[in-house]
Parts: C-alpha cells; structure tokens; sequence
C-alpha cells in the first residue's frame, strides 16, 4: 500500500542527454565545426569498471568542442533529449493492516505503522513566527518535499540536505551514494529507537550509519562486493 511519495529536491543533478543538432550533421554527412575544446573533467569513477581496469573517468582537455555545421542542424542548435533532473522520488509503502485491525492495535502487537513525526518535525529558525492555532514547540511536521537550499520566504516548511560531494570519503565511490543526513532524516521518520532497520540495497551502507547513529538496529544486504567492503569500513 502506498502511502505517499516523497521529493528529494537538489540543484546539482547532471542531464542524461545528447547534441542532437551534432546528430542531425552526422546524418546528413556534414563534419561539424570546431568551436573551441572542453576543459573540464568528463565522467565518474564506476567501481565495477575501475576493477575491471576500464576507469572511465577522464579529463577532456583538448576534446574538441563541435557546432552544428548544416543549416538543419544550426536550427536545431541545443536541442537535446533529456532536461536536467532536480529530483529523486522516494516512495514510502507499508503491508496493508490486517482485516479488521486498527493502526493502534497494530502498533501494540509489531510496533509499526506510525510515522514518527516527533522526531522528525522542522525546527523554527530564529526568526521564524510560530503560526497556526496550536504551534508545536518543536516545530512544524515534516514535509513530503526534501530539498537542497532554504527558500528565502521567512517560512521553510521543508527539511534540507545537499548532495554528497563526489568523493567526500577517499575509498568510497559508490556511484549514487545518499547522503547520510537524508538517511538519517528518513530513518527516523519511519521508525522508533530501539528497532530493526532493513536495507536489501545496501550500498555502501548510508542507511546503516544513519541507524547507529539514531539506535536503531540495522540489517543490510548487498551483492558487490566492492559495495560491501565499503559499507564495513564505515560501518567500522
């Protein structure tokens, strides 16, 4: 059953896209125009590619920078296929309660089936007013947006954490490493001190620290075993 989806908003999502004008010139048979070359650096380190001795992180200086050079392409100069994604979905599910069971029956029975939405509750900024008829001294209950950045409007009703920096940690470079403060933001939300955490897509254990960290229990699973030693490292 789901229960809702959750945005995690951020600004430093790189667009999965093509230069469709430069096809457009290859199709017709037309070389490009050389406009300059790229000096930035191109690519990630995948782990699996690494280990296979075909690391795929590359500097481009002197890579050609190319400009459609047929009418149809100049036209069609920055057309692409993909825009730039700002947003992963997080998709909060629970098993359907037993027929006839109410959520507080459930919860004495197996402790689940509750938000924990105490813990998890955005605190006021100094200078924030504390609105609504009955304002919560903790402040307000979290969001189903996660984002990045504060927005400047003196009223941020949602919870903030940025991206990991590529290569924060030196021996970790799992390709879509979560951060651990959304983690830890999430743990806490679904769960109690005290209770048992499964992660069946471990990764290199970002869910895991979060647990430690909070007291939860933490079970996790994972099929790399490039992945795994990671996680035991910062699992320690």
């Amino acid at each position: 059953m789901i229960r809702d989806v959750l945005f995690w908003a951020f600004l430093n999502g790189m667009p999965k896209s093509r230069n469709v004008a430069l096809d457009i010139d290859k199709a017709l048979g037309v070389e490009s125009t050389v406009a300059g070359a790229y000096t930035y650096v191109q690519g990630y380190k995948s782990v699996n590619r690494k280990l296979a001795g075909k690391d795929n992180y590359k500097p481009t200086e002197g890579k050609p920078k190319l400009e459609p050079a047929s009418e149809l392409g100049q036209l069609y100069r920055g057309a692409g296929l993909g825009i730039k994604p700002a947003y992963e979905p997080i998709i909060l599910v629970q098993k359907p309660l037993p027929k006839g069971q109410s959520v507080a029956e459930n919860m004495v029975q197996y402790g689940t089936g509750a938000l924990n939405l105490e813990d998890t509750r955005i605190p006021y900024g100094p200078d924030d007013e504390k609105v609504g008829h009955n304002p919560h001294p903790l402040g307000r209950v979290t969001a189903n947006v996660v984002r990045t950045e504060e927005h400047d409007d003196g009223y941020d009703k949602f919870f903030v954490v940025p991206k990991v920096r590529q290569h924060k940690e030196d021996f970790n470079e799992h390709p879509t490493l979560k951060p651990v403060d959304l983690m830890h933001h999430l743990v806490k939300l679904v769960s109690f001190p005290g209770q048992a955490v499964l992660d069946p897509f471990a990764g290199s254990a970002s869910t895991g620290v979060a647990c430690l960290a909070l007291g939860r229990q933490f079970v996790g699973y994972e099929l790399e075993t490039a992945y795994y030693r990671m996680a035991e490292r910062r699992l320690g």
